[in-house]
Parts: structure tokens; sequence; C-alpha cells
């Protein structure tokens, strides 16, 4: 059999293998360990290779070394250190950069080179004290600034004369700017000089509102009023008002403020009143608006009526209408009574022909009326005291008569009452006053028949040239009259009916108001609703009659 051998390994006592070497290997491991520590934690007193501190090498060297050489190349803490002269407005301000506080972060910057690694390249940090350079700003900023002129602007009511005067900027030393300039040249140690640099200062400027106001006085236009004591209408008085043009305050502020000139003075504007005091009193009552006419009759038989027309008349003639103030008709003729001197005469009442006291005076009403609605653009106000139409020159409430009237086409008659709410109302929506001019003349030698004329004095309105109204009253039915047959006792028994009282024909009228431009009718606008009462002829005949047509007679009244 072939020989054969084992390794032996070598046992304690007990039979344990030995573990010795690799307890050593161990300890080494952990002695190799504090070593790195220590020598990582335990400064350095050299810097690495291949270092470089503001373009010079410090490689090898000792902090302080260090140090030493770069404070030597990099200091501001002597005088040698440099001179820096600020210059302005002809003048110098000499400054020495160890005056300045300048600093640089030499030992810092060594510190982190020392603990850095090869091949590292730093740059130093200048720093500075801020009051230093806060001492340095104001000296200069005291020294060069200055203040700016104000725009000044003056007006002399007395020779009214206004001026405007340019004024100056002002100038302020750019310290921002100057303490960049002071920090770039010492950081890179120079000596060397500094141009202050400016920056402008805006004067204050007078506003064209400013300029414009304080000569700016309006003007005072005349206006109509009423005289208190006498009832005149007068014109209040107008004064001139002055004015600088907004274009020429413009011009002279451009001029001033680009140097055109010193100074300019402005022309001042009168402003005229309009309208002014003389042109209302030559307007008063210039023109004839509108005018109507009627005839009645003033023989012996109608004196009592034709006396009633005249008095009326008389109360209305000359009476004056201030803008927006109402004519009635019953409060200006009062009451109709004997003590105010009215006389009895034909009236309408209850649908019959009565006597009264004021009889006929309705014919004045109506001709007013006429008069006012000949003026132009007239609006109703029956239903209630509308607002002013547009362009209307007039507004009038009006009631018609309960019959119709011989002197007065239908629907343009216009019938009044003392006692009760019929009345003719007429407000003045035009912007100046109005007057009612009344006047009559004999129609004939014999003194029969008068004609009464009624104008409406104003002023009239450019505005209207060209336009006229016209009023036309329009049937729409129309309830033909009867008769009526009351015995009478007095009459043969042959006698034919004889005319006791005179019948209406009833209607219903509607008053048209058409607008006329250039002889073309452009408007067709309904105003006033009349209604007419149908009123039977009145016959008296013998006791017993009997018509032909089987006509029987009533019982007269009592």
């Amino acid at each position: 059999m072939a020989k054969t051998s084992s390794k032996k390994y070598k046992t304690n006592k007990r039979g344990k293998k030995d573990r010795t070497p690799i307890i050593a290997a161990a300890v080494l491991f952990l002695a190799f360990t504090i070593l790195a520590v220590v020598l990582l934690l335990v400064p350095k007193d050299k810097i690495p290779d291949n270092v470089f501190i503001q373009g010079i090498e410090v490689s090898g060297m000792s902090r302080n070394d260090a140090i030493s050489i770069l404070k030597g190349k990099f200091s501001y803490e002597n005088d040698s250190a440099g001179t820096i002269f600020v210059k302005y407005d002809d003048k110098s301000m000499r400054i020495n950069l160890s005056d300045l506080k300048l600093k640089y972060n030499i030992e810092e910057t060594v510190d982190n080179a020392m603990a850095g690694s090869e091949g590292a390249q730093y740059e130093l940090k200048l720093t500075f004290e801020d009051s230093s350079f806060e001492t340095i700003s104001d000296t200069i900023r005291q020294a060069t600034y200055v203040a700016p002129v104000a725009e000044t602007f003056a007006f002399d009511e007395n020779s009214v004369t206004a001026v405007i005067t340019a004024g100056k900027p002002g100038r302020e030393a750019d310290v921002d700017k100057l303490e960049q300039d002071l920090t770039d040249m010492a950081s890179r140690a120079m000596s060397g000089s500094i141009e202050v640099e400016f920056k402008k200062i805006d004067y204050e400027t007078v506003s064209y509102s400013g300029i414009y106001n304080a000569v700016y006085v309006p003007e005072v236009n005349s206006q109509y009023y009423r005289d208190e004591a006498t009832g005149n209408i007068l014109a209040t008085e107008s004064k001139e008002g002055r004015m600088v043009s907004y274009a020429e305050i413009q011009i002279g502020a451009t001029a001033v403020r680009t140097g055109a000139v010193e100074s300019y003075t402005f022309a001042i504007q009168s402003i005229a009143p309009s309208p002014s005091q003389q042109d209302l009193m030559e307007a008063l009552f210039r023109d004839v608006l509108g005018s109507a006419e009627t005839v009645y009759a003033s023989d012996k038989y109608a004196a009592n009526r034709a006396s009633n027309v005249k008095l009326a008349a008389s109360f209305c003639h000359e009476y004056t209408l201030m803008p927006g103030e109402m004519f009635s008709y019953n409060e200006v003729v009062g009451e109709r009574t004997p003590e105010r001197g009215f006389l009895i005469a034909n009236a309408y009442e209850q649908g019959e022909v009565i006597e009264a006291y004021g009889g006929g005076i309705c014919q004045v009403s109506t001709v007013i009326f006429n008069a006012f609605l000949n003026c132009g653009k007239v609006t109703s106000m029956n239903k209630d005291l509308v607002a002013p139409e547009n362009d209307a020159m007039f507004a009038i409430r009006r009631y018609c008569h309960q019959m119709t009237v011989s002197y007065q086409d239908r629907g343009l008659d216009a019938t009044v009452d003392y006692n009760s709410k019929t009345d003719l109302i007429i407000r003045n929506d035009t912007n100046t006053p109005v007057k009612i001019m009344i006047k009559s003349d004999k129609v004939d030698s014999a003194g029969n028949k008068s004609k009464m004329t009624v104008e409406v004095m104003g002023t009239k309105d450019p505005a209207n040239e060209g336009i006229t109204y016209m009023y036309v009253g329009v049937d729409t039915s129309e309830t033909p009259m009867g008769q009526k047959y009351v015995e009478d006792a007095t009459l043969p028994t042959d006698s034919e009916p004889v005319l006791k009282s005179g019948g209406y024909t009833g209607y219903t009228t509607i008053t048209h108001r058409y607008k006329i431009v250039n002889g073309v009718a452009e408007e067709d606008y309904m105003l006033y609703w009349s209604t007419y009462v149908k009123v039977d002829e009145v016959y008296r005949v013998p006791v017993g009659w009997v018509g032909p047509n089987g006509e029987i007679a009533e019982q007269p009244t009592t």
C-alpha cells in the first residue's frame, strides 16, 4: 500500500484552533485607521501643491508666510496704499485708500487654502466699512447739490397780465455710481481720478388747469326778471368774463420748458355774455309770435255784450307771462259782477241761452286761445299739467262751449266759467317772456260792428324759422237739431208756428295739429276733443195745435 501523510494542527488542551494571526491583523488595521484620522484632524502646516491665491502661487507655504506675502501685495493699511482724486466742478477731493478702511479677507482665504486640495484657485474678497463711504458720499453730495428752481406763474388782475417764467432743474451727485467707482479702483489697487456723475432733479411745473383757473372768470349772462314793485319785465346786469385758451397755455408752457424763452406772457381773452343785458332788452316783446282777431256786434242791441267784451279784454291787455308761468283767464278777468262793471247779456248754461252778468266774454277767451295757437307748436294739458313737449312753445288747457258758437270754428273755441273749473290756462314753455296785447277797432262807420285783435308778443326762436303750425277742427259725428212746439194762448187759433228760440246741431269734433315745414304738412296730432250738444228749435203755437205730420204741442212751463 502507498504511504500517506496528513497535516496536523496544533490544538490546546481543549482541542481548540490557534487564532493569534487573526487578532494581530485586526489590531494593525485599527492602528492605521486611528493614524489616518489623527492626520486628518491635525492642521496642516503647509499649503498643498499648485495652489494660487489672487494669482499668486502659495504652494508649500506656511500660513504665516502666505499671509505675509499676500499682505505685502494687497494692503490698504498705510498711506502708501494709493490715492484717488474725486473731481467735480473744477474741484477735486483727495482720498487715500487707507482712509477707506478697505480690507481683503487674506487670513480667511489662506486658511481655506491650507485645508483645501491641490491645484485650487482662490480669489480675495475686498471688504470695507460702510461709514467710510458714507462720509465721502455725504461730503460730495453737500458740496455739489444744486436745488431746482420751480416754474412760476403770476397773474395781475389790475393790469390783466399773466406771465409764466421758466424754472431750472437741480442736480445731485450719483453717490451710488461714485461708491461703485471707488470700490472698483480700490480693488485693483489703483491710484487715479474719478469724475463725479450727476443726476438731474426736475423742477416743479405749473399745471395747465392751475393757469387756466387763475385767470378764468365766467361771464355773467343776463336773465329776465319781473320787478316786484312795478310788475315790469327787466333784465339783470351782464358782465364779461375772461380766460386763457388751453391752446395758448400749451404753447407758452412748452416755450419756457424747452428754453425757447425765459418767460411767456399770455393773451387774456374776454368772454362776452350771451345774452347781454342789452341783447335781452332789445329783444323783449320784439316780435309778434302769433295773432288772431274776431268781430263782434257793438250796436245798441248788443251794447251790453260789447261792453263785457271790452271790459274782459282790458284785464288781459298787456298781461305778461314769464317762462314757466301760467295765465288763468278766470284769475285775470276775475268774478263777473255788476260791482266790477259787468253787464247782463246772453250766455250759455245747461244747454240753454240765458241772461247773465258777463255774457259774451267767452269771445275774448276764444280769440286769446287762437292767438296762442297761431304762435307755433302748442301742446294740450287738458288731462294733466304735462311736462313741456319737445319744442312746444305753450301748453294750453281749454274747454269747448256746450253748443257751437257763431264767431269761431268748431274745435277752436274756448269757454270759461268763473264758478267752475272751466278755464283757459296757458303755460309759457318758451325761454323768453311773452305779453298779450289787445286792441279793438270799429269795423264800420256806424259802429255796429267792432273787430278785436289779440297779438302775442315775444322773441322768435331762429330754430323755428320756416316751421309753422295749423290747427283744424275735424267733425267725427253730427246730430241734427229737432223741433219742439209749445202752446201759447196769446196766439190766434189760425196762427202759424212762431220761432221762440233757435236750435243747435250737435257735433263731436277733434282739433288736429298740423306741422307745416316749407309748405309741406309733416305731422298730424290730435290735441282736443270737443262735444257740442244738440238743442232743438222751439216754436210757439196756438192752443190745440197739431202739426202737419201729427206733431203735438207741449204745455208751456211755468
